[in-house]
């Protein structure tokens, strides 16, 4: 059921009675308002607007995958968010419009938002400017209203300018690592190389347990990409003072000031005028803080630029999942047929071949049991009151499919990628499933095992209705996750 706010603005109710029961949707009526008189810019002289230093501040950071881009902000401020949609009241408001406002004159000002080329307008009487950026490859743009009132500009600017577009990883590679619980994306000219071992423990001091090397240059005519984790109380603020990591020298300061990382939570420094430029990004999960590093092995040289962007683009892509440690509540399944086992939640179905009376009849949905030889599934209840409609994860013998050649390739859709989770290798694409009224689908992986071609596919479904609270992005990427947790506990048995 919709929030008694909400039903009095779609009926038309007055805003100051939406203001006290909501002040979210009283901002973005507002906003909305003020949408209406946008005028002709007064100058069309270009302004830079680059990121401002936060020094000791652990940002959040909200990326839209939908829209492929991320706003960092600061802790204390209440957001709310869907597909289409970020607000930051009163500070910023980000919406998708498919064409540029009309102007008395067409024209609107050019200008920069943390060099992404943008246009600007000006709104008469408001207190907010917008901005407009072109969504890459696609024909929409990011309408985005941010306050200029004087007590409110400064932080609202700050805001913005830590915008970026991510970077398009649908051809990536994933790497995923269930004992410390992240994943990580990176190009194809990368491998992760594995440094941990399996008595290691984090300790006080950092250890590091992998590094991103490149496939196609030698490995010293590259930074070193280095992954580290220690285990302490301290937040990475906290850890920086106490490890001296950017100590005071008497003519200037050895690192520049440190500001919110590309991950959300995560602080980063960049190393000035030592013997090898550096630059460390902490993050810190429970009591496990990681350090991901990027270390120029030429010395008394800085890191190039092009090399920094694609060590924050592929920090953009760092998530953390459920640790498998942490996973002592979850049920194990094993197949004695096919020698294989994995562990899941205890609010996931496990199903065996056959049909299933617990699945949404006249949709296809993962657990089917047309092919399954197991399949987890989630049902709908476990997100009432919306239009989730279930979750699975399928695990398959495909029998047609006698060899690695068309074990990775027949009858897949997508971009097939390879990757490895859980020392299984796998060919990677997607999938979708669908009836009228329904979405779904998601990643399907392929492996070549014990003579067979094994699938696994998870899928996240959902129906339209306009009447239900919608599944929100945030909900699905944390269900997402779940479902990638699952899957890093697969494993042969022999």
């Amino acid at each position: 059921m919709k929030p008694p706010a909400l039903w009095l603005s779609l009926f038309g109710l007055s805003c100051s009675l939406v203001i006290i029961t909501s002040p979210l949707i009283s901002f973005r009526i507002l906003l909305h308002l003020r949408r209406q008189a946008i005028t002709s810019p007064v100058a069309s002289t270009i302004s830079v607007l680059t990121p401002t230093p936060t020094p000791g501040s652990v940002w959040k950071v909200y990326i839209n995958s939908d829209y492929n881009y991320a706003i960092s902000y600061p802790p204390n401020l209440s957001s709310s968010s869907a597909s289409q949609n970020f607000s930051l009241p009163p500070y910023l408001d980000v919406q998708i419009t498919k064409t540029l406002p009309h102007t008395s004159n067409g024209i609107l000002a050019p200008t920069y938002v943390n060099n992404y080329p943008a246009s600007q307008a000006f709104i008469a009487g408001s207190e907010y400017k917008t901005v407009y950026l072109q969504i890459p490859k696609q024909t929409n743009y990011l309408e985005i209203m941010v306050n200029q009132t004087p007590e409110k500009s400064a932080l609202a600017d700050q805001i913005l300018s830590t915008f970026n577009f991510l970077p398009d990883t649908s051809d990536w590679t994933t790497y995923q690592n269930s004992k410390y619980g992240f994943t990580l994306k990176f190009p194809s000219k990368f491998a992760y190389k594995n440094s941990d071992s399996d008595s290691f423990q984090p300790g006080a001091l950092p250890g590091i347990i992998g590094h991103l090397v490149p496939t196609q240059v030698p490995e010293l005519s590259y930074p070193d990409f280095g992954i580290s984790v220690a285990r302490t109380d301290l937040s990475p603020d906290a850890w920086i003072k106490s490890e001296n990591l950017c100590p005071d020298w008497p003519t200037q300061p050895s690192c520049q000031p440190v500001i919110p990382g590309p991950i959300s939570g995560s602080l980063q420094i960049t190393a000035l005028n030592r013997h090898y430029a550096s630059v460390d990004t902490f993050v810190k999960k429970d009591r496990l803080l990681f350090d991901l590093s990027l270390t120029y092995r030429n010395p008394n040289q800085p890191l190039p630029n092009p090399v920094t962007s694609e060590y924050n683009a592929i920090l953009s892509t760092f998530k953390f999942t459920d640790l498998i440690s942490g996973t002592s509540t979850w049920k194990n399944y094993q197949n004695s047929t096919y020698h294989f086992s994995f562990s899941y939640p205890p609010n996931f179905d496990l199903l065996t071949p056959g049909p299933h009376d617990l699945l949404p009849l006249g949709f296809i949905s993962v657990c089917d049991g047309s092919k399954d030889l197991v399949c987890l599934h989630l049902p709908p209840s476990a997100y009432p009151n919306t239009n989730f409609e279930g979750a699975g994860v399928a695990v398959s013998y495909l029998l047609q499919l006698t060899s690695p050649a068309s074990c990775s390739t027949t009858n897949l859709m997508g971009q097939i990628t390879a990757t490895q989770i859980n020392g299984i290798g796998y060919w990677q694409s997607t999938i979708g499933n669908g009836a009228t009224g329904h979405t779904g689908g998601g990643p399907v992986y392929r492996t070549f095992n014990q003579n067979k071609c094994f699938e696994i596919q998870l899928s996240i479904d959902k129906y339209r209705d306009e009447l239900s609270r919608s599944f929100t992005s945030t909900e699905e990427s944390t269900l997402s996750s779940v479902l990638t947790t699952i899957l890093s506990t697969f494993k042969f048995e022999k």
